[in-house]
């Protein structure tokens, strides 16, 4: 005799959650320690960019550990145990300007937890005619994108998923409705979907994983250099 089947035996009675299911999140910004003495005011101006992403990703429901900014190899050893420790389930690295790959080195090599590199630079455009290094400085978030991509590969990583955009008033950074992880990470609510959503493990293996082109080369139109 067969089993009965699921039209027989009735609908079936799925029992709500006590509480939602939340992804853990880290957060780190990489600079270039060079840069603080030379241009006073840019560290605060990208800490208050990393402040700003932050922020964003809470807003998903999300629980988020911001680990500041690094910004030399001495800093990415030390916070890789910490990463390690906190158990994440995903981890975005915030391009809040230049930083060598030596920054992201250690990192790429030694975690096991996907990472997604965002890269949304603050003016939509640079005003050359107003423009100072300072500025340009505060805006170079892609800049390091294809070196930190790179090194993974020399690392014998699979290269990161790219948020790739503006920091403000750019709907394809932050679109909830973008194209699958991990063939594209076209905004924040991409990524963290398939974490903040009923597919917590599903989404992160997807993402350690899955195949697909990298991000960088699908959203690169969301970036506008001037």
């Amino acid at each position: 005799m067969s089993a009965p089947s699921a039209s027989s035996t009735g609908p079936v009675v799925r029992i709500p959650r006590r509480k939602p299911r939340t992804a853990r999140i880290g957060l780190f910004g990489v600079g270039y320690h060079v840069y603080w003495g030379q241009f006073p005011g840019l560290l605060d101006e990208l800490l208050a960019k990393l402040a700003i992403l932050e922020g964003r990703v809470a807003a998903t429901g999300a629980t988020v550990t911001n680990f500041g900014i690094i910004d030399k190899a001495q800093d990415a050893y030390a916070l890789l145990p910490k990463l390690k420790a906190a158990d994440l389930d995903l981890v975005f690295c915030d391009m809040v300007t230049y930083a060598t790959s030596a920054t992201f080195g250690a990192i790429i090599r030694g975690l096991d937890v996907p990472i997604v590199l965002v890269a949304l630079q603050p003016l939509a455009a640079m005003d050359y005619a107003k423009a100072t290094t300072h500025m340009q400085l505060a805006n170079d978030d892609f800049c390091s994108v294809p070196e930190f991509t790179g090194v993974a590969i020399r690392m014998g990583k699979r290269p990161p998923e790219v948020i790739l955009g503006t920091l403000h008033d750019d709907p394809a950074a932050d679109a909830a409705d973008a194209a699958p992880v991990p063939a594209a990470v076209a905004g924040l609510a991409a990524a963290l979907a398939p974490l903040t959503g009923t597919g917590l493990g599903a989404g992160a293996d997807a993402l350690a994983a899955g195949a697909g082109a990298s991000a960088q080369s699908s959203s690169s139109a969301a970036l506008t250099s001037g």
